[in-house]
């Protein structure tokens, strides 16, 4: 019971943070809530990978299919929301559809497919993009996945993401 009220704490308390519209703390205060899943991808880790599906290839594909926006990105962090009490999920669903494209922020894909939401959004700083959010959901079964890329990427970056969203 306690973790339960600790948790919807947590969450009224990052949900704050949508008012005064800052994904990046409340994606991260996401993270903190009794079973969400945190993984945190950074930039060595990216290079690693990257490199390593280089030298297995043997077609010499994938240098040539890695998208740009690729090698801009400094980390990824993922959170997957799934295992997480109803509660908890409901009221990230509530908070998701207050935000709005102000202060810098900008929905770039807002799909639904059935039982099925993508919203992608961007934070824009002039010219540069330090952050692209994506937030995946299957409301069917209430499984709830977020992406925070974080780089220093423009305008033709972020196509290349939503290109690769529509795959």
């Amino acid at each position: 019971m306690k973790k339960l009220i600790f948790s919807i704490f947590l969450i009224f308390a990052t949900s704050q943070i949508i008012y005064a519209q800052d994904l990046s703390n409340w994606v991260s205060g996401l993270s903190l809530n009794e079973n969400a899943q945190y993984q945190l991808v950074d930039k060595a880790m990216l290079e690693a990978t990257l490199a390593a599906a280089k030298a297995s290839d043997s077609s010499g594909m994938i240098p040539t299919n890695t998208p740009p926006f690729m090698e801009k990105l400094e980390s990824i962090d993922v959170i997957n929301l799934t295992e997480c009490s109803a509660e908890i999920k409901k009221l990230f669903l509530k908070d998701l559809e207050e935000i709005k494209d102000e202060n810098g922020y900008e929905t770039l894909v807002n799909v639904v497919d059935g039982a099925d939401k993508v919203r992608i959004i961007a934070r824009k700083e002039g010219t540069v993009i330090p952050q692209i959010f994506v937030f995946a959901i299957d409301m069917e079964n209430l499984e709830i996945v977020i992406v925070r890329m974080t780089g220093r990427m423009n305008e033709s970056d972020i196509a290349d993401v939503i290109k690769q969203q529509q795959q």
